[in-house]
């Protein structure tokens, strides 16, 4: 996904985030949670970040369930009473399958602030939108430098005695002392960052042309076709299977509308997949022919 265009990759993430972010169904939330991992875990390239994300998920998972457990009480199956209010095997299977769908959720949306860069923001933005697309792709680049500087400041100043850790309220005036100036910093940057542009020509009304190292070929319309195809199949047979939780669950039931929405989903959610091994087999048999 890191080579094909940036609009055919923010067209694909649209896709296949719509419909986690909006389907219950139990199929389309493992298709989704699974798919996600996957793909983060090409994308990310370090067991131990790796660990920690599905550690993340599984407390927001956790979370979520156990929150609609305890204020949500409709259903017919009763586990339990806790202080004379029921605890129902719906409400706990809708907690399990909402838990599901928001670490899905969460899941692709890593994924996609790892595809799309900054230059890629402006890109796909830039044409439309421009001082939109500015703004977000600043914010974006903001963020890790002003992580970077905090730990920056917070270092000096252990270096020099100035950074007290032996209590709570000495850690807590510390972290005062260190997020003051990094405020200070980043404002004085963003006028910087105002005057430099605004000797760069910025905001005039002249026309200005724009230069971009991304090209549109053949692949990147396919993968749009692809996706908008596997997303209209998916939403189209969702229509058509419903599946409910309240009063009681209903029953997963295979039929030719079930297929097609699993078939169509998981082919979406994998796809990133099957265009990087694609790629490895390519370029092993280019190299296989020199």
């Amino acid at each position: 996904m890191k080579n094909i265009h940036p609009s055919a990759a923010f067209i694909y993430f649209i896709a296949v985030i719509l419909v986690a972010s909006f389907s219950i169904n139990p199929g389309i939330v493992v298709i989704s949670v699974m798919g996600g991992l996957l793909f983060y875990g090409m994308l990310c390239g370090n067991v131990s970040k790796f660990m920690s994300h599905i550690a993340f998920c599984a407390v927001v998972w956790i979370i979520t369930m156990f929150i609609n457990v305890i204020f949500s009480h409709n259903g017919v199956i009763i586990i339990l009473f806790v202080n004379n209010k029921p605890i129902t095997m719906e409400a706990f299977l809708y907690g399990a399958a909402m838990g599901g769908m928001i670490a899905a959720a969460l899941t692709w949306c890593r994924c996609l602030s790892i595809i799309m860069t900054d230059e890629k923001v402006m890109c796909v933005m830039g044409g439309i939108l421009p001082k939109l697309a500015l703004l977000f792709s600043m914010a974006l680049r903001f963020i890790p430098r002003f992580r970077a500087q905090i730990k920056k400041v917070t270092e000096a100043q252990r270096a020099m005695g100035l950074y007290q850790e032996d209590s709570v309220i000495q850690k807590f005036k510390s972290a005062i002392k260190v997020f003051s100036a990094v405020v200070t910093w980043s404002l004085e940057n963003a006028i910087e960052t105002g005057d430099s542009m605004r000797a760069r020509g910025y905001g005039k009304k002249e026309k200005r042309t724009s230069f971009s190292i991304f090209k549109f070929g053949k692949r990147d319309g396919m993968v749009i076709a692809i996706s908008l195809a596997l997303l209209a199949a998916t939403m189209g047979a969702m229509s058509k299977y419903k599946f409910y939780y309240y009063p009681v669950v209903s029953e997963i039931k295979v039929s030719y509308w079930s297929g097609i929405m699993w078939t169509a989903y998981l082919i979406l959610a994998v796809m990133p997949v099957i265009l990087e091994i694609g790629a490895c087999v390519k370029w092993k048999f280019c190299r296989s022919k020199i």
